[in-house]
């Protein structure tokens, strides 16, 4: 009974009726969904390795189909690439005090690690890099000193651009917490894993203002007094120093000449920093969708609790944005914005699906609930296209785009089911 089982089996996969394998859908199945007009692909080297600075800011992003791109040649404006992991430091030259973006005060640095005072009477110090903080988001604030014995301890600042800051006092001689000040967390002071000869503190800060802060590294002398009379001798070691998003790995990440922010699943992602960072393109809506006939998906991930665009076609008429708290929305102008709202998670990857029939307009995170809202044709077709806030960055979402992938026509559930599956074992959405 069993052999003739078997025989009747093997028949019917010969002729082609027995199981079949469903093959997946991949990326070369991106070229052929219908209606494609635009796919930015973060994971494609390619398609902005031309346009890579030194200090990983993207001035152009090529699309993977067509012959639209977004670009800007500011670079202070430019989105930054990320790391293909969940690491990330905003401060640069992080093993090294004596480059010049550590600024020395009373006193100087004669090598990568040992800053030396001189003596004058005041503050001994070194002014860090500035780095990009975000109002209301949580930072881990870090660095290391090497144990002493003499007259010497250190102090660790976070300098906000707000004016407030966040101080931890160490006592080098056993690596203990003397004092703290204005920190969101009581500093953690314990021997460095990676060298048993310094101490490393730790603590939290939350940002009081969106713009730059910067951490600064004292010589003490006792517990607490920062300004005194050097001795032209006295030194202290720093080394590690770093400022990383609290959703970030905690795990050390040194730095050269450029700041590093997290990725997702391996994979490298393009960053807005949510001040004035953002890509413009000369070309127009209607080159990728139609007044009443559109699908977009994005895959990615933002950071900050704000009202501010991803994809938009001038300001008035944005396609994806956030909302505050955990909201993300679509939108469409038909002579008023009509919005569509799911929810995600900030600071973890999602998916976000939106589609336009005419008539209604539709949004979707990962495979949660579709909510929809009445909609028209677009009015106006013709306004420019723009990541996150465009060229100037105005109302730009703090967050990454690791892919954004658009259509002229509206893909059916089967479809969108397809693309969504695609996006979220690429980049790791809990989908």
């Amino acid at each position: 009974m069993r052999k003739l089982f078997l025989f009747i089996l093997l028949l019917l996969i010969l002729c082609g009726l027995g199981p079949k394998h469903v093959p997946k859908f991949s990326e070369q199945d991106v070229y052929k969904l219908p209606g494609l007009t635009l796919w930015l692909d973060s994971s494609d080297l390619s398609s902005y390795e031309d346009h890579l600075s030194s200090t990983r800011t993207v001035e152009r992003w090529n699309s993977r189909v067509g012959s639209i791109y977004f670009e800007n040649t500011t670079a202070a404006e430019q989105p930054v690439r990320t790391l293909p992991v969940n690491n990330e430091n905003r401060v640069t030259y992080s093993e090294d005090i004596s480059n010049a973006v550590w600024s020395e005060q009373r006193g100087s640095s004669g090598s990568a690690t040992e800053f030396t005072e001189d003596s004058a009477t005041g503050e001994h110090r070194l002014d860090g890099p500035a780095f990009p903080v975000i109002l209301g988001e949580t930072y881990v604030l870090s660095a290391s000193f090497k144990r002493g014995t003499g007259s010497r301890n250190a102090a660790l600042r976070h300098q906000q651009s707000a004016g407030a800051a966040g101080w931890a006092y160490i006592d080098l001689s056993d690596c203990t917490l003397d004092s703290s000040a204005a920190t969101s967390t009581t500093p953690v002071v314990y021997e460095d894993p990676d060298d048993a000869t310094y101490c490393r503190v730790v603590f939290t800060d939350v940002g009081n203002a969106t713009g730059s802060n910067s951490l600064v590294l004292y010589m003490i002398s006792g517990a607490t007094t920062i300004s005194y009379a050097g001795d032209s001798s006295s030194s202290i070691h720093f080394t590690r120093m770093s400022a990383n998003h609290q959703d970030a790995n905690s795990y050390y990440q040194p730095t050269t000449d450029h700041a590093l922010y997290r990725g997702s699943k391996g994979r490298t992602g393009i960053r807005s920093d949510g001040v004035d960072d953002g890509l413009g393109s000369i070309s127009v809506t209607s080159d990728i969708f139609g007044a009443g006939a559109k699908t977009w998906y994005i895959a990615g991930r933002t950071e900050k609790d704000q009202t501010a665009s991803m994809f938009v076609s001038a300001s008035a008429y944005w396609l994806s944005g956030v909302a505050g708290g955990n909201d993300i929305r679509c939108m469409n102008y038909d002579g008023t914005t009509d919005i569509a709202t799911s929810s995600m998670n900030r600071g973890e990857t999602f998916i976000h699906t939106c589609w336009h029939d005419g008539t209604n307009l539709y949004s979707q995170v990962d495979s949660g609930a579709i909510s929809s809202t009445a909609s028209g044709n677009t009015s106006n077709i013709n306004t420019a296209l723009n990541l996150w806030g465009g060229t100037g960055g105005a109302a730009s979402a703090n967050g990454t785009i690791f892919e954004l992938i658009t259509a002229n026509k509206v893909h059916g559930s089967a479809t969108r089911a397809k693309v969504r599956k695609y996006l979220c074992d690429k980049w790791g959405a809990n989908c």
